[in-house]
């Protein structure tokens, strides 16, 4: 949505968590939402491919919540050494 909305020059870094096409409609069909509005929401939205392309890090959301905490602590933890660059530097 940061994209979407033009929020995404106000962040000093961009992740996007994305997963397979086939995942994601799955996960909101087990939420409730029918086939047919999950379609419609992504015909609003960018494409996958184009959120990546913007982002700084891509987090993949594939498996189970292990996984995803640990790409996410991989990510926090580059982000923490960008921003200890930035602070010797000045």
């Amino acid at each position: 949505m940061l994209f979407e909305a033009q929020y995404d020059d106000i962040f000093d870094f961009i992740i996007v968590v994305d997963a397979k096409e086939k995942t994601r409609i799955q996960r909101a069909m087990n939420k409730g939402l029918e086939l047919e509005d999950i379609e419609n929401r992504m015909k609003r939205q960018l494409s996958a491919e184009e959120k990546r392309n913007r982002a700084d890090f891509i987090i993949e959301n594939n498996h189970d919540m292990e996984s995803l905490d640990e790409e996410v602590q991989e990510v926090l933890e580059i982000i923490k050494l960008e921003r200890a660059k930035s602070w010797i530097k000045t």
